[in-house]
């Protein structure tokens, strides 16, 4: 009966690391696959620099995605699926989709904005001297 009890205690102490390690794998492995989807989207012909799309992930994890031209906030994105996201607010709404390689590394971008082509391509990575992540802004 004593190693009952101490068999139960043992488990009730190392259950929720257990539960805290394997949530946190989960989001590294969800971060590693949206981390996948980052970087510079644009048409390659475009001579315009400023219109192109950029994709991030938050602080937290999440995927943000904004436009290069004009003070254009950021869209913080809500997953729809695998590589579909959404932002929606009462000003505007955005779809994207996301077409992946063999690696599931992004390659283009299909979106519903109609004051840029679609699909676009990916250009690049999101540029060194930018923030690693975004923050979320506190109102």
């Amino acid at each position: 009966m004593k190693q009952f009890t101490i068999l139960f205690i043992a488990i009730l102490l190392l259950a929720p690391a257990m539960l805290i390690t394997q949530d946190k794998e989960m989001k590294s492995k969800e971060n590693n696959e949206l981390g996948k989807l980052t970087g510079l989207y644009g048409d390659p012909e475009e001579t315009n620099e400023n219109r192109k799309l950029w994709v991030m992930l938050s602080c937290d994890g999440q995927l943000v995605s904004g436009a290069l031209w004009g003070g254009a906030a950021a869209w913080w994105m809500k997953s729809e699926g695998d590589n579909v996201f959404t932002y929606e607010d009462s000003f505007s709404s955005v779809r994207m989709e996301f077409e992946t390689d063999d690696d599931s590394n992004a390659i283009r971008m299909n979106h519903d904005l109609s004051a840029i082509k679609t699909p676009l391509e990916r250009l690049g990575p999101i540029p060194d001297d930018w923030d690693p992540c975004l923050e979320i802004k506190k109102r």
